[in-house]
């Protein structure tokens, strides 16, 4: 085997390349894994692992942009790094490496677009889940309630048309009442406009208030 085509062998943890590096290789994995992560406000997420044969960085030789990601060898892995000068060099001497890369790509570009699938349904589950209105404000209310403690209470939301107020969960014993408030009336009203959330220790004393 040449020395040009035999990678170097790195122990468990080392980081390739670190997000936000400059890019200017590829590398490819002779034996072992290489982990793909990402930094996010919710900490790192693991985007993939990649195994024997899979080429990784790709990206640098072509949008000479900053690392999207981070590289971190897992146990020990043999890694052969390809700089763009070998890998144009390489290119005229055998074609079918470029179709490797873009094989490469393409199976990646398809992985992360059945994660974005998968999520996307996870999100619509949860949304789904959420569509009784009245079991929702229930729940608001229910948690309001840990925090301020109260004799009465409700939640209302603008009906479908956006011009009116309606009680879609209330507890105590004012509960039944029916109040009708057009957007932007009454307290509640005046806090959907401004969207300034409001503290009053007595409600009817407040100049907005509207008698049900």
């Amino acid at each position: 085997m040449r020395d040009d085509i035999l990678g170097k062998v790195f122990s468990n943890g080392h980081v390739i390349f670190q997000e936000g590096d400059p890019g200017d290789a590829l590398y490819v994995i002779q034996d072992g894994k290489v982990r793909i992560s990402r930094d996010t406000k919710s900490g790192e997420v693991e985007i993939a692992v990649l195994d024997k044969g899979e080429i990784f960085g790709e990206m640098a030789l072509f949008d000479k942009m900053p690392r999207s990601a981070t590289a971190k060898v897992m146990d020990e892995a043999r890694i052969l790094k390809v700089d763009r000068k070998k890998f144009f060099a390489s290119i005229s001497r055998d074609p079918t490496l470029a179709f490797k890369i873009l094989e490469s790509m393409s199976r990646r570009t398809r992985n992360m677009n059945e994660q974005f699938t998968q999520l996307k349904k996870k999100k619509m589950d949860l949304l789904y889940a959420c569509t009784d209105v009245a079991e929702t404000c229930r729940l608001i209310l229910e948690e309001a309630r840990e925090v301020i403690p109260a004799d009465n209470g409700s939640v209302m939301v603008l009906d479908q048309h956006g011009d009116r107020l309606e009680i879609k969960g209330a507890f105590g014993s004012e509960k039944e009442a029916k109040v009708e408030l057009r957007a932007g009336e009454g307290i509640a009203g005046d806090v959907q406009k401004t969207g300034v959330s409001v503290f009053s220790a007595d409600t009817r004393a407040d100049p907005r208030f509207k008698e049900g």
